[in-house]
């Protein structure tokens, strides 16, 4: 079983949970919890950790997308409490935040090549130029979820990517998607894309926007998701 909680999204999906501009989710499998960003505010983040009933003593390791102060605010309020965690990461993002971690802070650095994080879960490469970015994989028996923070390397680009890595179909696309400066004809063109790969899910929030997760909502119908702090997603099997 796969179990997703989004616990910072500036999109609200769950009553008395808090709002705030980033992203954050909790990827729950047998023997692993992976935390994927931690948002903006740590104080945010573990206020609906305590509203979701869920320890953040739990996480056995945190995934960062990218170095963006909206993905790793909260990064400050969880070292304190986490014994043993193992951190993954870019080089460009290493390089930016590197300096505020505590010492003999263990590092996965993820390069020019994806990398297994557990069985079954992977990341992309760091991909993009100005801004260079990690998503996650993971693999399930209807195909693969990907999980974005922000996207900043074009969403076609990482799903792309991500197909080639996994040798298979998406099954959900979750996370932030960052199409606010896009047009109606760039996000109806991201959607003929997203059906010919057949994806079958799409649960975009935090930076895709209202218009275009409208235009989702439309085109996916009763496989939109909702997306927002608080949104639980289970998988079974």
């Amino acid at each position: 079983m796969i179990k997703i909680k989004i616990l910072y999204d500036n999109y609200p999906a769950e009553e008395d949970f808090i709002t705030g501009w980033g992203f954050s989710c909790l990827i729950q499998i047998p023997h692993q919890n992976i935390l994927f960003d931690t948002g903006g505010d740590s104080h945010i983040l573990l206020y609906n950790f305590n509203k979701a009933k869920i320890d953040p003593k739990i996480i056995n390791k945190i995934v960062i997308s990218h170095y963006h102060g909206d993905h790793t605010g909260g990064l400050k309020g969880l070292f304190p409490l986490l014994e043993n965690l193992e951190l993954y990461m870019g080089n460009f993002s290493y390089e930016h935040l590197s300096a505020s971690f505590p010492q003999k802070m263990k590092v996965q650095l993820i390069k020019d090549k994806p990398l297994e994080i557990y069985s079954g879960i992977l990341s992309t490469e760091e991909l993009g130029s100005y801004i260079k970015e990690i998503s996650l994989i993971l693999r399930t028996e209807k195909g693969f979820i990907l999980i974005t923070g922000c996207a900043h390397p074009g969403i076609i680009n990482i799903l792309q990517r991500a197909i080639e890595i996994a040798q298979d179909k998406p099954f959900m696309i979750l996370g932030g998607l960052h199409l606010l400066s896009k047009n109606k004809s760039e996000i109806k063109d991201i959607i003929e894309f997203f059906k010919s790969c057949k994806l079958r899910y799409i649960a975009a929030s935090h930076c895709t926007g209202d218009k275009a997760r409208e235009m989702f909502r439309e085109a996916f119908k009763e496989n939109f998701i909702n997306a927002g702090v608080g949104k639980e997603i289970i998988l079974e099997g």
